[in-house]
């Protein structure tokens, strides 16, 4: 008995020896930087997860930090010379929510606050039924101790499954989707996607699935004023803290501008920009909104026999390409005196921006009828009835 409790004890020693070897050597969410070895673990994947970006602004002092979805994520760079605090890191979350924006503001607030934050706002933040995900619970962002957490990336199944697909995916010579600014790559997201199934078809499916199917984004979105509070408090604490703050509502693409619109949000978007309008009264932050039916945002699609052409602006409805980001930040951080892309917010001009946007609508349908019957026939397909709707009983003031 004796004999079979010694080997049990070393056997588990070694096993548990073993785990935290591989953990530091692979480093999955690089945590350690013990080694970097190119087919092995130079590669990071998880360099986009909420577990490797707590620990990065944990340890380091960023100048600006870029905060949003995976809108922002994919299309805003640090590397652009616009930014005037470096270094410059994109601290995204895919289907960030403003309950994880709000928590990890505070976080960066209490270890490295940064001298600027540029915020990109999307709708579905102020969903009342966003919930936390379990990547989130598992990072420094939720409140977990560093010492929690260093254990948990020695010791636990997940980071050991993390570095044994680490190896996998070195071995095989796919690289991350992400740099080390906590960018997300574009090029590696979509590109092979386009290639086999043309970018038409991957429009047309990722607005589908993502949006007018998925019961977590439009499908029962509720909008949460309470969200706006959380925001608030942000403005708040930047103003007091001396740190620059930039408000920006991102440039999808007309066609998920008319999703909204079909699937009745269209007047908890407007609200959503009043309300940031009303949140920035006596402060210095601009509200930028880069939503718009014409230009870039009205980019027209491939046709739908033509599987090489591929879009300038856009990956697909959602997400634009860094170019797109590139003009934004141009117009944001004042690189450029080009002003036909976005319009800065105030209190003054905020009527005419939403009436001018409505009036700007029915040019788009009616310059677009093919792409708009598309969608209508996507709508009625996934029960949603085709409604020619009218801004007409919506008041400006509404």
């Amino acid at each position: 008995m004796r004999r079979f409790f010694h080997t049990f004890i070393t056997t588990l020693i070694a096993l548990i020896s073993l785990t935290v070897a591989i953990n530091i050597l692979v480093d999955p969410y690089e945590q350690f930087y013990t080694t970097s070895i190119t087919g092995f673990n130079g590669e990071k994947y998880n360099s986009g997860s909420r577990i490797t970006k707590s620990l990065k602004v944990s340890k380091n002092t960023f100048g600006t930090l870029i905060m949003g979805t995976s809108r922002a994520e994919i299309g805003f760079k640090p590397e652009h010379p616009a930014w005037q605090n470096k270094p410059v890191y994109n601290l995204s979350l895919n289907a960030a929510s403003m309950d994880e924006i709000y928590r990890v503001f505070q976080y960066t607030l209490a270890h490295n606050p940064p001298k600027s934050l540029f915020l990109s706002i999307d709708l579905l933040m102020f969903n009342q039924h966003n919930e936390l995900s379990i990547d989130f619970e598992h990072s420094l962002f939720s409140g977990h101790s560093v010492w929690r957490n260093t254990m948990q990336s020695l010791l636990g199944f997940n980071a050991l499954n993390q570095s044994r697909k680490t190896i996998r995916r070195n071995m095989r010579g796919t690289s991350s989707y992400y740099t080390s600014t906590g960018q997300r790559i574009g090029q590696r997201v979509f590109t092979d996607l386009i290639g086999s199934q043309g970018q038409r078809s991957l429009f047309w499916r990722a607005l589908t699935s993502q949006y007018i199917q998925n019961t977590n984004t439009y499908k029962n979105f509720v909008y949460d004023r309470n969200k706006i509070n959380q925001l608030k408090h942000i403005i708040f604490i930047c103003q007091k803290n001396d740190i620059q703050l930039y408000l920006i509502i991102p440039p999808i693409h007309a066609l998920q501008l008319e999703t909204i619109v079909q699937m009745g949000l269209w007047s908890d978007f407007e609200r959503l920009k009043r309300d940031l309008v009303d949140s920035i009264q006596h402060t210095t932050v601009p509200v930028y909104d880069f939503t718009a039916w014409t230009g870039i945002n009205a980019e027209k699609l491939p046709a739908p026999e033509d599987y090489k052409a591929r879009m300038k602006w856009y990956w697909e409805a959602s997400h634009f390409k860094q170019e797109t980001g590139d003009k934004v930040l141009n117009r944001v951080l004042k690189l450029s005196k080009e002003n036909s892309f976005g319009k800065q917010l105030t209190a003054q001009n905020i009527n005419i921006h939403i009436q001018n946007q409505r009036i700007t609508r029915s040019t788009y349908l009616q310059s677009h009828t093919k792409d708009i019957e598309e969608l209508w026939l996507t709508l009625e397909k996934n029960g949603i009835k085709r409604n020619i709707y009218s801004f007409e009983t919506l008041s400006p003031a509404s």
